[in-house]
């Protein structure tokens, strides 16, 4: 698109990277035991968050909403990239402290549980986080207002 492109034209773009996000999170979420539909998410994630770098620099409230939609993104993949390392630190740490020293098992245990549970309760967060955060944005995209705030960590 060439910068003559109007504001009208260019909000078919920011709608569907918003609505991309929530598809992503929501069908990652939901069917996170599933592979293959959970790496169908993450490429449609990863669509939509270059998308939105692809589409910033041609109007003011567009370009707002954009690095919202960048900052959304990109917080979720160090979160993808973080939880992960969580898990298998927790739980490499607790079969380590059981097979070196500690021959209680309660601590292996324990490991696991927190290992397992906190990535999915902080990505449970983190989903609904970015589902909020879309939604805010398609109302306020919707009105032709611009993110406030489009650096925040909140909506």
């Amino acid at each position: 698109m060439n910068s003559t492109v109007s504001v009208q034209q260019q909000k078919p773009a920011a709608f569907w990277i918003y609505t991309g996000f929530i598809v992503a999170e929501l069908v990652g979420f939901v069917l996170f035991a599933l592979p293959f539909v959970s790496m169908l998410a993450l490429a449609m994630f990863l669509v939509a968050g270059v998308w939105a770098y692809a589409e910033r620099g041609r109007d003011n409230v567009l370009d707002t909403h954009y690095q919202f939609q960048i900052r959304t993104f990109w917080i979720n993949f160090i979160a993808g990239l973080a939880l992960p390392l969580f898990f298998f630190v927790t739980v490499i740490a607790g079969v380590g402290s059981f097979l070196m020293w500690d021959s209680d098992p309660a601590g292996l245990v324990f490991s696991v549980l927190a290992g397992t549970f906190l990535p999915m309760l902080i990505g449970l967060s983190l989903a609904i986080w970015t589902i909020v955060r879309s939604v805010v944005g398609l109302s306020r995209l919707k009105d032709g207002r611009p993110i406030e705030n489009p650096t925040t960590w909140m909506v």
